[in-house]
């Protein structure tokens, strides 16, 4: 039994309510239990959505790692390709023109195949990134508590 005063994480799989805690991640992964046997195939994709510090980075990373995935994540990736911080990016473009670079990232990296996509936390605003998502894999919905 694992300790109930670990934080709890709600995730959604295409209408599925899950809450598991940091502990049962690992058990979850390494048991391939919550997660379809279509996702195990190297073809199929994993996005990660959520909350600013929702943990999908951290998980994307594991996740990747136990399914023998790419990872991929969208921050780190602007931050790559424009050689600064994404706050930097904010200031000096504001979040419509942050918001249009990681749109066209969604949409040439999610027609990648058998990764594992961590999102920035305001990416599913975006209709097409929510297009994108949900049309090249299976979107999982990190949820934490604000506290």
């Amino acid at each position: 039994m694992f300790p109930m005063n670990q934080p709890r994480q709600r995730i959604v799989t295409k209408g599925t309510l899950m809450h598991v805690t940091e502990h049962v991640w690992f058990r979850v992964l390494f048991e391939r239990r919550f997660i379809p046997q279509s996702i195990h195939h190297n073809n199929k994709n994993i996005f990660l959505i959520g909350p600013m510090g929702s943990g999908k980075t951290t998980v994307g990373g594991i996740v990747a790692k136990v399914l023998a995935k790419e990872f991929h994540d969208t921050d780190q990736e602007i931050e790559v390709s424009t050689g600064v911080d994404i706050s930097y990016v904010f200031d000096v473009e504001g979040e419509t023109g942050f918001r249009k670079r990681e749109e066209k990232l969604v949409a040439v990296i999610t027609q990648k195949k058998n990764i594992v996509l961590a999102t920035g936390g305001g990416a599913i605003e975006s209709e097409n990134n929510r297009r994108c998502l949900a049309n090249n894999g299976f979107v999982i919905y990190l949820e934490t508590s604000l506290e």
